[in-house]
């Protein structure tokens, strides 16, 4: 599914690595907890929280894609 984003995702790769100094390598933690809220909202069937948190996600995934490319890692 994360192929369909393309070059609009930050790699997972990139994450592990966290060679590319402080803000990569706290994206991992951040990342497994805003995926643990949409996958809880989905599981109690919360619409408004899943919706709320992949926003979220969402955001915050195009702001640490955004710190990638001004440190041009990949």
């Amino acid at each position: 599914m994360l192929e369909a984003f393309g070059p609009h995702c930050v790699s997972s790769s990139l994450i592990e690595a966290g060679s590319a100094g402080p803000e990569p390598r706290r994206w991992g933690s951040e990342v497994l907890r805003e995926h643990a809220r949409i996958v809880e909202a989905i599981r109690t069937q919360d619409v408004d929280a899943a919706r709320a948190a992949m926003r979220i996600h969402l955001i915050n995934g195009r702001e640490r894609r955004r710190v990638v490319s001004a440190l041009r890692i990949f």
